[in-house]
C-alpha cells in the first residue's frame, strides 16, 4: 500500500547526506552498514486519510527549515508525486500514524512515543487483526501475526534473493550509511545487492525483512529506494 506524505512525516524523514559518487560501480555491496538518526517530529496524530489526503496534527510546532545546502532534498510522497519537505519540527513525534483501506477501514496504526515507534498493528480488509508488533525498550520486537479468520499463524516466509539481504547495515552513520551508499547510483545496482523488490510502488522499490540498525539499536527492516530515470533519488528506513 502506497505510503503517503504523513507517514514519511510521522517517522521522521530520513536525512540523507550529500556524498560524491565515483564514476563507475563495480561491487553492488559496498559495505555491510552503520547506523544512527532519531526521529525529530511534532505533533500528536497524523495519518493518510481514507480519500488519500494529508492530515496535519492538531498542534502547530515550533519547526526548523532544513537549509543545510550540501544536503539531498527530504521528500515526501503525496498521492504517488513526490514534494520537497523545507521544514522539520523540532519536538520528537508523539502520537499515532493511521493508514486506510480503500473501503476506509483501518489497515495500519503506528504509535510513537518520543520519536520512538512502540507498537504496530496491521488489519485485513475484512477486519481481522493481521499482525501486531511491540517493540520494547531493549530495541527487541515481539511480534503477532494472524490470518483473515482471527487464528494465530507463522510469520511469513521472506526468501534472500540478494546478498544484501542477509548483511546488517547501517543508517545514520554517514559515509557508511545504506542511505549514502546507494543514493545516486544505478537501479540495476540495488536489484544485483538485493534481488527483485518485494514491492514497486510508482518507481519506490520496496525491500521487506531487512536488517537496518540505528545508532539507538532497534533495528529497522524495510528500506525504499526511490528510482527516478533509473537511479536511486533517495533511500529511506521504517520498522
Amino acid at each position: 500500500m502506497r505510503q503517503v506524505a504523513s507517514i514519511s512525516l510521522a517517522v521522521g524523514l530520513m536525512w540523507v547526506g550529500c556524498s560524491k559518487e565515483g564514476a563507475e560501480d563495480i561491487n553492488p555491496l559496498p559495505g555491510n552498514g552503520a547506523a544512527g538518526g532519531d526521529g525529530n517530529m511534532g505533533g500528536e496524530e497524523v495519518g493518510a486519510l481514507p480519500g488519500g489526503d494529508l492530515t496535519l496534527a492538531p498542534k502547530n510546532e515550533a519547526t526548523e527549515k532544513l537549509s543545510d545546502p550540501n544536503a539531498a532534498p527530504v521528500l515526501a510522497d503525496r498521492n504517488g508525486k513526490f514534494y520537497q519537505v523545507y521544514e522539520i519540527a523540532t519536538v520528537s513525534y508523539t502520537g499515532k500514524v493511521v493508514e486506510y483501506h480503500p473501503d476506509s477501514t483501518e489497515s495500519s496504526e503506528k504509535i510513537y512515543d518520543a520519536g520512538v515507534l512502540t507498537r504496530h498493528t496491521e488489519w485485513h480488509a475484512n477486519g481481522q487483526k493481521k499482525m501486531e508488533a511491540v517493540y520494547l525498550p531493549n530495541g527487541a520486537m515481539k511480534t503477532n501475526y494472524y490470518d483473515e479468520g482471527g487464528n494465530p499463524v507463522k510469520a511469513p516466509v521472506k526468501m534472500v534473493t540478494g546478498l544484501g539481504r542477509g548483511l546488517e547495515w547501517k543508517t545514520g552513520a554517514g559515509p557508511a550509511s545504506i542511505e549514502i551508499i546507494y543514493r545516486g547510483k544505478e537501479a540495476e545496482l540495488i536489484k544485483k545487492a538485493f534481488g527483485d523488490p518485494d514491492e514497486d510502488q510508482n518507481g519506490v522499490w520496496i525491500y521487506k525483512g531487512m536488517k537496518v540498525k540505528m545508532k539507538s539499536g532497534q533495528i529497522m527492516t524495510t528500506v525504499r529506494f526511490t528510482i527516478s530515470n533509473d537511479k536511486v533519488l533517495s533511500v529511506s528506513v521504517e520498522p
